[in-house]
């Protein structure tokens, strides 16, 4: 009830069998939660939640990655599963770049773009078992704070959305849990299979916007604007 009071949200989200939220509701809840923890940076605790044995499409489409730069693409790819987010991938002068926004239309509350950037270099750093230190961190005003920063390694500069860029060499860091035969039963979870083998022949990576474009309606198509609270959605094709 704390949560909800004053948030506009529904007096039984909680108890809800499966309880989902629209993007605007999302950004309620995480303000909610964030203004009652004791934590002072919550991001950076849930961002570092992540292990191997968190269950979830997308996060076994990345651990079974052979390297960042493809799991990475992969986190792209099924985005849509989370919510109204888009993650971007690309190749820069420094580096590996990664920025994390809003579908258009949706502000992205600067507590979890803070969470969002934890979570992709603990992600890093765990699939490698290498201590990776991203070249540049940045985010929107409030997205981290001294232990957010001593975590990453790096001060966080301000932008509008969590960028990260990592080393040319961290990008192709071999991942420990590399499987393609798992990949592709995800995808086959989630996708029509002519989508599905494709998209595990190209190992996910997002250079060709075929995919992204095959692949992303589908998704959207099932999750629409609504955001599952108890885990991301248990997904099968139409086929």
């Amino acid at each position: 009830h704390c949560i909800q009071a004053g948030t506009g949200l529904p007096g039984d989200l909680l108890a809800q069998a499966r309880p989902s939220l629209d993007a605007v509701g999302f950004a309620r809840l995480w303000d909610a939660l964030a203004s009652l923890s004791a934590d002072p940076e919550p991001g950076l605790t849930i961002g570092r939640a992540l292990s191997p044995e968190t269950f979830s499409p997308p996060l076994f489409a990345a651990w079974c990655s052979p390297d960042l730069r493809t799991a990475l693409g992969r986190l792209a790819l099924f985005k849509p599963l989370v919510g109204p987010l888009r993650l971007e991938i690309s190749e820069g002068p420094k580096g590996l770049e990664v920025r994390l926004g809003g579908e258009p239309g949706v502000e992205v509350p600067p507590g979890y773009a803070g969470a969002e950037l934890v979570f992709l270099v603990n992600l890093a750093r765990l699939a490698t078992r290498h201590h990776v230190v991203p070249l540049e961190v940045r985010g929107p005003a409030g997205a981290a704070g001294p232990a957010t920063e001593a975590f990453l390694g790096r001060a966080v500069g301000e932008a509008d959305e969590a960028t990260l860029i990592f080393a040319p060499e961290d990008a192709v860091r071999s991942f420990l849990a590399a499987n393609p035969a798992l990949f592709f039963f995800v995808c086959r979870r989630v996708m029509p299979p002519h989508v599905a083998i494709e998209v595990a022949q190209s190992e996910g990576r997002p250079r060709d916007g075929r995919l992204a474009a095959g692949f992303h309606p589908i998704v959207r198509s099932r999750v629409r604007p609504e955001l599952n609270l108890v885990g991301f959605l248990d997904l099968k094709t139409d086929q």
